[in-house]
């Protein structure tokens, strides 16, 4: 919602409104140019301070002022009508702000521990980076660790980002807008349940290594990371040089993006993601192998970002890194690991996963594909498979990790979909609208729907951890996902007949040939 000041600008633009329109004077000749010049200072005030949203209120407001100035002199019949036009657009300018929700609320911690959290930096050596203006020489990979710890002090810091990638969060830090990073400003200054460089707690915890879709922030999935390490996981977020957003090295150095990521968006934007959601299912899964595996986001990026997480297992496993963690790994069960991820992260976890015996489970949150050599093929660890609903679900996920006769059969391959989640809502950004955006946004741009966003991002957390909790700590299955299912109606399994249905067909087809 807006801020207070925003709601001084939106009564100096009514006052300038309805001064103007009434035409009195000698009201008319001062109150007008007052409004007007109060709102375009306090909204210079918030663009200044990095509010992006203020940007279209700043606008307005120099709208108002130079309007102000014209309407001077006016026949008095033509000021009602000008007057309002002006109003409406200055009210108009205020939606994205009152789109967005003013104090973001995480949920809860779930777990009996206390959270701390800490960064540190991986130097991979061997493999270097392999695109221009990275560096050459080594792959550095910033990390953060979310753990559990035995208390918070009073002089503990809450994990926010810090001033530095707050700066680099901005949409008024160049680097052209973006709507993620318009909504995830919402989230810049919101409490969470970890604290930095608190005492871990003593004792032995699985080791949780993840990763945030392409170009997010190593903090996209906050409330996810704080939420497992309460239930008694080391949860490591990691980054991907010159692909990840927003971030500052360890030694103060802005993680540079290389000029080929944009390219990459591009030519992922230009695949018409939306229109595939309104192919029959035939052409759905053409479209997936032939336009969407060989895009280079997939075929080429993937399989280097499934390496980033053998690198990080390997340098924590060795003690190669850079960071105060050591004593956070002296609890940390490397017998135990589980790989996750959003979105690209989510398709390279479950590659890597296959790939490193190390890794014993995967959980993918809206992974969309997965490389080819896993299409048809089963996967080797248990996994856990989420997707967005919303606007319909692609269903893309099903080409993977399951031999296609025996879709939906294997016992170990937990497929769920939340009918009303947006791509985003796998991410903290479920939480940035307000009521309002809630109803507006998914109908401007359906990367968030319509669902709860805590209602989400708790069932989200619920079903996470109590699969790793199955394969990592050796819980009882039980009723798992029914009974976590029938206490979160926001998701539900997903019906394997209609894609065994077209697999019938195929194979019935190409019988007949």
């Amino acid at each position: 919602m807006i801020t207070v000041i925003e709601f001084l600008v939106l009564v100096c633009v009514l006052g300038f409104s309805l001064s103007v329109a009434t035409g009195s004077k000698p009201v008319s000749k001062c109150l007008p140019l007052l409004m007007a010049t109060v709102a375009v200072i306090a909204s210079t005030g918030l663009v200044l301070a990095g509010r992006s949203v203020a940007v279209p209120i700043l606008v307005m407001s120099l709208v108002c002022l130079i309007a102000g100035i014209c309407l001077r002199g006016r026949e008095e019949r033509r000021r009602p009508v000008l007057a309002a036009g002006v109003f409406a657009l200055s009210a108009l300018a205020l939606l994205p702000a009152l789109m967005l929700a003013s104090k973001p609320t995480f949920p809860a911690l779930e777990g009996p521990h206390k959270v701390g959290v800490r960064a540190a930096e991986i130097k991979d050596i061997h493999r270097g980076n392999d695109w221009e203006a990275v560096g050459n020489n080594t792959r550095r990979i910033l990390i953060r660790l979310w753990y559990p710890a035995v208390s918070i002090p009073e002089t503990a810091s809450n994990h926010r980002h810090p001033p530095a990638e707050r700066q680099y969060s901005s949409v008024l830090s160049g680097g052209g807008f973006d709507p993620f990073k318009l909504i995830g400003e919402a989230l810049l200054d919101t409490n969470t349940h970890a604290w930095w460089n608190v005492a871990p707690l003593p004792g032995s915890f699985p080791l949780l290594v993840f990763s945030h879709g392409y170009g997010g922030h190593v903090a996209t999935n906050s409330v996810l990371m704080e939420q497992l390490a309460s239930r008694g996981y080391v949860v490591v977020s990691i980054t991907h040089p010159g692909e990840s957003s927003s971030l500052v090295y360890l030694d103060g150095q802005p993680m540079p993006q290389a000029p080929q990521r944009r390219e990459l968006l591009a030519e992922h934007a230009a695949t018409n993601l939306f229109d595939a959601f309104y192919l029959d299912t035939a052409e759905r899964m053409a479209w997936v192998v032939d336009t969407f595996e060989p895009i280079r986001m997939v075929s080429q990026r993937f399989p280097v970002w499934a390496d980033d997480f053998q690198s990080v297992v390997s340098a924590l496993q060795g003690g190669e890194f850079n960071g105060d963690i050591g004593d956070i790994l002296e609890y940390t069960d490397f017998e135990s690991i589980g790989f996750l991820g959003m979105s690209a992260g989510g398709g390279s976890a479950t590659a890597a996963c296959h790939s490193d015996s190390r890794c014993a489970a995967v959980a993918a949150l809206d992974g969309g594909l997965g490389l080819p050599f896993l299409r048809d093929a089963h996967i080797r660890t248990p996994a856990l498979i989420f997707e967005g609903g919303y606007p319909k679900r692609l269903g893309a996920q099903d080409l993977y990790y399951e031999p296609h006769s025996e879709f939906g059969r294997n016992p170990e391959v937990t497929r769920l979909v939340f009918p009303d989640n947006g791509h985003a809502d796998f991410t903290d950004l479920a939480l940035a609208l307000s009521p309002l955006g809630k109803s507006l946004f998914p109908k401007l741009l359906p990367v968030l729907g319509p669902v709860d966003g805590v209602q989400s991002i708790r069932a989200q957390s619920q079903l996470t951890a109590r699969f790793f909790d199955i394969y990592l700590k050796g819980q009882s299955a039980g009723q798992f996902p029914q009974r976590e299912l029938l206490a979160n109606p926001v998701v539900r399994q997903v019906d394997p007949e209609p894609f065994r249905a077209w697999i019938k067909a195929v194979t019935a087809r190409r019988a007949r040939y």
